[in-house]
């Protein structure tokens, strides 16, 4: 009688062939799953620069903080819940994107100046460091006329910042940022 079914060396090739399947999908995914990322941030950023330009045409100025409550009379109102009811924060760390604001003129955070908000620089930091957003990408640094909003404030960054971090470049762009269109 014989017997039907696989023999052993069927089977270790179907698992051999299985393994270098695998071998090869599974990187890949992982970029797949950084560029996803990526691509949300970059969705949640041009969410904000819309919510932004919408609070600049009712109020002639853009917010000093998307996400505090600011009592400074130039800042008003605030950002948050009027214009967005939450504002999106990065899918990996949960931390706000990097928000800064400017003056004409150099204020201090508590409150003296009442000089409106001018501009504003907002960033992502990226996972892969040469995707298709560069093209998107404003690469901006803060000069004159434009002073932080607070002198000193940590949110400032530089448009070639690794990670959104810094005011100085860094030698790989890693940083989305945008500027008012």
């Amino acid at each position: 009688m014989h017997k039907k079914g696989f023999t052993l060396i069927e089977l270790l090739v179907v698992i051999a062939i299985i393994g270098i399947l695998a071998g090869i999908i599974i990187p890949n995914l992982a970029t797949a799953r950084q560029s996803a990322r990526d691509a949300k941030r970059i969705s949640d950023i041009k969410n904000i620069q819309l919510s932004l330009a919408l609070y600049y045409s009712d109020n002639l100025h853009y917010p000093c903080s998307l996400t505090a409550t600011d009592s400074i009379n130039a800042c008003a109102p605030n950002f948050t819940p009027g214009y967005m009811t939450t504002v999106p924060t990065d899918p990996v760390s949960n931390n706000n994107y990097p928000y800064s604001s400017y003056n004409g003129i150099s204020i201090n955070c508590s409150g003296v100046s009442s000089s409106p908000v001018v501009m504003y620089h907002l960033g992502a930091a990226m996972e892969v460091a040469d995707g298709s957003w560069k093209n998107g990408d404003s690469d901006w640094v803060a000069t004159s006329p434009y002073t932080a909003r607070c002198t000193g404030s940590t949110n400032n960054f530089h448009g070639n910042a690794n990670q959104c971090v810094g005011t100085t470049a860094a030698t790989s762009d890693s940083c989305y940022d945008v500027v008012p269109q």
